[in-house]
């Protein structure tokens, strides 16, 4: 259940992040994001298979399912911030 409320969070930060920053220029803060979030996610959907791997029939669909979104994180991060940026 904590993986699904922490992937969820950061799909959620992703959605209302807006493109900033001071002296840097603007959507260095996204770029922070998908460099502090990429490996959270990727650590979720590992904690996801492992927990998967333990459970039977439809929570084990479940978190499979969590476990496909948290993996694929980086990806829509990406794409995510090249529209926004």
């Amino acid at each position: 259940m904590a993986v699904a409320v922490a992937t969820a969070a950061l799909y959620g930060v992703l959605a209302l992040i807006k493109p900033a920053g001071e002296g840097w220029g603007r959507g260095w803060n996204l770029i922070g994001f998908w460099l502090y979030g990429s490996p959270a996610a990727l650590l979720l959907a590992v904690l996801a298979f492992w927990r998967a791997a333990r459970l039977v029939a439809t929570p084990r669909r479940l978190a499979r399912l969590i476990a496909a979104l948290a993996l694929i994180f980086p990806v829509v991060a990406a794409v995510v911030i090249r529209l926004k940026a």
